[in-house]
């Protein structure tokens, strides 16, 4: 939803800064705010994604007691939050490929089978 209004913001504008100003100058600077707001959309999403990545990486490392899950978890969520800034972008890359690589090793862990926990049938009524 953010992207659309983003997108309705700068078309219902274009006309309205044309216009007025005459120039390029401010149509120029709306539009890299627009590119600016639009890298910040992505990286917020980007967190909130592994965010929510992390939380399922943790349960599912907590039942089936491998904690490489949780790990891998927390290198892809450091990795999101190092994107931010082009700065960590080289250290990110690494985070996320070091998550990879645990999140490997953490499936490769798994056992062959489990055992099922047994279903109760529904009584009839």
């Amino acid at each position: 939803m953010g992207l659309i209004g983003l997108v309705l913001v700068l078309l219902s504008f274009f006309p309205v800064i044309v216009d007025n100003t005459g120039g390029k100058s401010t149509f120029n600077t709306f539009v890299f705010f627009f590119f600016i707001a639009l890298i910040a959309t992505g990286a917020a999403m980007l967190i909130l994604g592994m965010w929510f990545f992390k939380r399922s990486l943790d349960e599912l490392g907590k039942a089936v007691k491998i904690s490489y899950f949780k790990t891998a978890g927390l290198f892809y969520l450091i990795g999101a939050i190092l994107a931010i800034t082009i700065f960590c972008l080289i250290a990110s890359i690494l985070f996320f490929i070091v998550g990879g690589i645990f999140l490997i090793v953490s499936l490769f862990s798994l056992p062959e089978q489990y055992q099922q926990i047994p279903t109760i049938p529904p009584q009839p009524i």
